[in-house]
């Protein structure tokens, strides 16, 4: 394949997660800015971790909120409790209960649908930990293209004032410093080279390398726009332990963690999430937290990008 592909149109369009289906009208005055975007989507959600320290517990009906692949269904969940415009805020028994990749795949799915380029990425966030502790949360965050200045760059709208102050957080999140995330291939590269400590990345109880690969193969599914739940697993995150890993699988690895971080190899990326089943997303995934298998319809399209050369195609 290796085609060129011109990058930000490819993510002008939406894809399997990002997508807003007949709920366009609902969607018609939104702002086609990022930092008020990020403001709507706060006022809309709250972060499943966080809601306690605000004062709420979370209601029962609301509990399977983070389950919801897609923004259309997100969106759904969110208007059947209250049906008025999404720039109104809630409050918060009809706000929707996310977690980071909500945040993430939802501010995506209304960039793209405001005519702006964006993307769900999967990695590693330093700002939730003190400064002496050289930790990195995984973590997604929104990639978006700033065509004033040609360049893409990192929006979290998970960090509402609330959290800034909090935890103390200067910089701007709708333009993340450098340094401040690093998508999981990066992250991978930089242990891989010795120049960082596997064990300062992930989520207790999972740290290390495998973490990191599990983070990195959700970051290329991403990028080839099938946004997989946190909890999802298959095909390359097993075996769980790096050791398993062949001298081959490693290498594979490592390849695909320096195209994920090059913009320009998109197509060969692409080549080869669709043609290995380390990186591609099946439609049967098993669930860690449920040590399940389960089928989502929302796997099951093959012609969703129906004329783009790059199709996906689901197994």
């Amino acid at each position: 394949m290796n085609e060129a592909i011109d990058i930000p149109a490819f993510y002008h369009k939406p894809g399997l997660m990002t997508g807003v289906g007949n709920l366009s009208q609902v969607l018609k005055e939104l702002p086609a800015d990022v930092r008020q975007l990020c403001a709507l989507v706060q006022g809309i959600g709250v972060h499943v971790f966080w809601a306690k320290p605000l004062g709420y517990e979370v209601a029962q009906e609301q509990e399977d909120d983070v389950l919801e692949r897609s923004a259309t269904r997100m969106l759904e969940r969110l208007l059947a409790r209250n049906h008025a415009d999404l720039a109104t805020a809630r409050a918060m028994p009809d706000r929707l209960v996310m977690d980071c990749r909500s945040y993430a795949v939802l501010l995506s799915a209304l960039l793209i649908h405001c005519g702006i380029p964006a993307r769900a990425r999967c990695g590693f966030a330093r700002y939730f930990s003190p400064p002496h502790i050289a930790f990195h949360e995984d973590h997604w965050i929104t990639e978006y293209w700033r065509a004033d200045e040609c360049r893409w760059a990192f929006a979290d709208s998970q960090l509402d004032p609330f959290q800034c102050k909090t935890m103390h957080i200067s910089f701007d999140p709708c333009d993340l410093p450098e340094g401040q995330f690093l998508p999981a291939g990066q992250a991978w590269m930089l242990c891989r080279q010795g120049k960082t400590n596997p064990e300062q990345f992930g989520y207790s109880p999972w740290v290390g390398l495998p973490i990191i690969r599990w983070q990195m193969i959700r970051d290329i599914a991403a990028l080839n726009k099938v946004e997989a739940l946190g909890w999802d697993h298959w095909g390359g995150m097993f075996p769980l332990q790096h050791e398993a890993l062949s001298e081959e699988d490693v290498a594979f690895y490592d390849r695909a963690a320096l195209l994920s971080m090059d913009h320009s190899a998109l197509g060969e990326l692409r080549e080869l999430y669709l043609r290995d089943l380390r990186l591609r997303v099946p439609r049967i995934v098993h669930q860690m937290h449920r040590n399940s298998d389960e089928r989502d319809p929302e796997f099951e399209f093959s012609d969703l990008l129906d004329g783009d050369p790059c199709k996906i195609v689901l197994l």
